[in-house]
């Protein structure tokens, strides 16, 4: 092991951002992402998966991040665009950007 390469650690982002409208309804898309490895500067991305239910009935998603974005105080967050997808005969489209990172051990830990 390079004892002198410091790896960083996991973290995982909160997302939260409305589908477009259609056939009259549009769709709450709310999670965390799968946990990644980065820093506010590399190139890493995360996947957003999961399940939205309108209507009676339900889209999925998955789509992964763009790369990190750096905010002026520090840390980063990620864009993301993409469509659900259904056994329905439509789709929604949906973009937005995640949180500040969640999950950073603590400074000297």
């Amino acid at each position: 092991m390079n004892k002198g390469m410091q790896l960083p650690f996991a973290h995982t982002h909160h997302f939260k951002t409305k589908t477009t409208e259609k056939e009259d309804h549009d769709h709450h898309v709310v999670g965390f992402s799968f946990p990644a490895s980065g820093n506010d500067r590399d190139e890493h991305v995360h996947r957003l998966e999961g399940v939205t239910m309108q209507n009676h009935h339900q889209h999925r998603f998955s789509i992964k991040t763009g790369p990190p974005i750096p905010l002026p105080g520090g840390g980063h967050y990620h864009e993301f665009d993409g469509e659900t997808f259904s056994h329905t005969k439509h789709e929604h489209a949906f973009f937005g950007g995640t949180s500040k990172p969640l999950g950073y051990y603590p400074t000297n830990w």
